[in-house]
């Protein structure tokens, strides 16, 4: 599998254990460096000190902070402030009721079953307008 991706950091945060190591596995194969999280709170403590991400996937729905509050926090951090930021949920109404409730916010989203295909191809278009 050509590692298109080889250096890009990311930052999966995802509570469920086994979507994260799944998404986890997905993105190693493809050549991202990938930290990973398991609540939005796990996420914030480990991108301090770390390297930054260049990209951050999360489940919308995470125990511990909504979706609004996360991205409000990570875009406040220096450390991820310039990062993009994919949320996904399985419940699609959800999200786009989530995404209008953040104006002025890039957001993008997918749902838990997308094609993963398509998130590549949406990832490499937003790493390269950084």
């Amino acid at each position: 599998m050509e590692k298109v991706f080889e250096g890009v950091h990311i930052l999966v945060v995802e509570a469920n254990d086994n979507i994260r190591e799944i998404l986890v596995d997905i993105f190693r194969r493809r050549g991202f460096i990938v930290l990973e999280a398991k609540d939005c709170n796990d996420a914030l403590k480990k991108v301090e000190g770390q390297d930054k991400p260049d990209i951050i996937i999360i489940d919308v729905i995470s125990p511990d902070l909504d979706g609004v509050e996360i991205c409000e926090r990570l875009k406040s951090n220096i450390s991820t402030s310039k990062a993009p930021i994919i949320f996904y949920s399985t419940q699609r109404d959800f999200i786009i009721d989530f995404t209008r409730n953040m104006p002025g916010t890039p957001v993008n989203y997918y749902g838990e079953a997308c094609d993963v295909m398509s998130l590549f191809e949406r990832i490499k278009k937003l790493i390269n307008k950084q």
